[in-house]
């Protein structure tokens, strides 16, 4: 009992004694492409953080272990780089040059392809936590209209709180602090169909909610491929599995990649776009005087080990649709809403904290805001604003 209150104490102990922030972004070595979704994250203390499609990341964390901590910077088909924490605090923009890791031809071919992705399926629970545990993170869900910018911008810090264990128990999120900012007269145009409440449908991990696609039933119903070339993640060496329906009429099809470690059969990375008929029903035909045109729905998820096991870092799910008014053939826009969770730090659940009262039943409430400014998360990781949604404040008004 001492040693389970000494484990949920010790963070909170450590960000007592302050928080050292670095920002910066991190580049491909040869090209200076900018990187985004680098798994960001402090080795053996459980702080992550991630970059954004520019490149742009902060990055939090105790100022206890400044000194001895040390930072690394991973993607899939690069090398990790690994920088001392203090080394990160010199400059103000300090910016992170990542490698391209060697590719290695793969021995593997199309008949070991579908036992391998029921091997990791199989494995989850050897690779993943499957004990209760819970999640700090961060939301963001960001709307733009093309032609016009960013319109809508909903950002949260949460807890989530997972039963892995208990198969009739669902994951619980509580928000801890959020921001909503609209553009009157431009958010409007897209009311017809949105995201009343993406943070459970964003924060979702195959430890809990398994996607259908990979439940043993529907297995057969796609064609995977182990691909020529594998790569690395993290150091160590990983084999990407394509997928896609036998028939394009399969209710729900995606077409994908899975990333696996061939030892273990950890799952490291799912990436996947939606078919026209599975998008049609998740977008529908619109509603009212709006007609809807779905034109695209990918998703990805990104684990990485924290300790001995495998843990979301981050989900990213990006929706393209067209909206028409029926009415008025001259109105139509195209607009991208993107979703995105990340997993700022993950520990054992000791005790449940979160009261089925407190679980948002949409994002409506998040707390109306008319800036988008860094200091509003205080020690709280978070995902930091693009150059475009940064344009945010001067053009729109409080809602």
């Amino acid at each position: 009992m001492i040693k389970t209150f000494l484990f949920c104490l010790m963070p909170y102990v450590l960000w007592a004694q302050g928080v050292a922030t670095v920002m910066g972004v991190v580049e491909d070595k040869a090209t200076a492409e900018l990187l985004p979704s680098v798994v960001i994250d402090m080795q053996y203390g459980g702080y992550a953080s991630t970059s954004n499609i520019e490149g742009k990341f902060a990055f939090k964390f105790p100022n206890l272990v400044l000194d001895s901590s040390f930072v690394s910077f991973s993607a899939i088909g690069y090398k990790t780089r690994i920088l001392p924490a203090k080394e990160l605090m010199k400059l103000s923009e300090y910016t992170v040059y990542l490698e391209k890791a060697d590719s290695i031809k793969s021995t593997l071919g199309i008949a070991e392809a579908k036992v391998l992705v029921q091997a990791a399926v199989d494995s989850i629970k050897k690779n993943n936590i499957h004990t209760n545990f819970f999640q700090n993170g961060f939301y963001q869900e960001v709307a733009t209209i093309e032609g016009i910018g960013v319109v809508k911008v909903k950002e949260a810090v949460l807890r989530v709180e997972r039963f892995p264990d208990e198969e009739i128990e669902y994951d619980k999120i509580r928000v801890t602090k959020s921001r909503h900012l609209d553009w009157k007269g431009q958010s409007s145009k897209i009311e017809a169909w949105q995201f009343l409440n993406g943070p459970p449908i964003a924060s979702r991990t195959i430890e809990t909610e398994l996607p259908e696609f990979l439940n043993k039933r529907s297995l057969g119903s796609y064609k995977f491929r182990v691909d020529s070339l594998q790569t690395s993640f993290n150091g160590i060496e990983i084999l990407s599995v394509s997928f896609e329906p036998k028939s394009s009429r399969l209710r729900g099809g995606r077409t994908g990649k899975i990333w696996i470690e061939p030892y273990s059969k950890a799952i490291v990375r799912l990436e996947y776009e939606l078919s026209q008929r599975a998008l049609f029903d998740v977008i529908g035909s619109g509603n009212g005087t709006v007609k809807l045109k779905g034109e695209s729905l990918k998703f990805t998820s990104q684990y990485r080990l924290s300790g001995k096991k495998w843990v979301l870092h981050e989900n990213v799910i990006t929706v393209n649709l067209e909206y028409k008014e029926k009415l008025d053939k001259e109105f139509s826009v195209n607009t991208r809403w993107d979703l995105k969770f990340l997993a700022t730090e993950t520990r054992e659940l000791a005790a449940r904290m979160i009261q089925d009262a407190e679980i948002p039943s949409t994002t409506e409430s998040f707390r109306s805001t008319v800036g988008l400014g860094n200091d509003y998360w205080d020690s709280y990781n978070f995902i930091r604003p693009t150059f475009e949604m940064l344009a945010l404040p001067s053009n729109y008004t409080k809602r």
